[in-house]
């Protein structure tokens, strides 16, 4: 099967949930500014901005996948933001801190570090993965 049938899907897929993800974090940016002080990886100055901007730009990313536009490069800003929360989780893990909410649902839905929650975000990971590698071979600019 060729790569690039997977573009269309992959882009309505990974666009459609960082936009849902997003939404659900908009409902209640302040609770996800605390689940994310909770992980004690950036400096608690930093912890509100980068929180209101995490939020915004997967938001963003989410309807520049959708729309197809540059997708290579769109790709690329996914597949880094889901890198980064990526990195947020499994310290959370491999620290074994009790975190009841590791904020990928906001405070809408409760999901707690675990490794189940490790491979939940590597199936994204991967898919993201794959669009980089779908765009590429369509020459990025779908």
């Amino acid at each position: 099967m060729n790569i690039l049938y997977l573009i269309p899907a992959l882009r309505i897929v990974l666009g459609v949930w960082l936009i849902l993800m997003s939404s659900m974090k908009f409902a209640d940016v302040k609770g996800f500014a605390k689940i994310v002080a909770k992980y004690k990886i950036l400096p608690e100055r930093f912890v509100a901005p980068a929180s209101y901007a995490y939020v915004f730009v997967e938001f963003i990313f989410g309807w520049w996948i959708l729309s197809g536009q540059y997708l290579l490069y769109a790709s690329y800003a996914g597949l880094a933001l889901i890198l980064v929360a990526d990195v947020f989780l499994l310290k959370a893990v491999i620290q074994k801190k009790q975190i009841v909410n590791v904020g990928c649902y906001g405070t809408i839905i409760n999901s707690p570090a675990s490794m189940l929650k490790v491979v939940e975000m590597l199936v994204w990971t991967v898919l993201f993965v794959l669009l980089v590698l779908a765009a590429r071979t369509a020459g990025g600019m779908i």
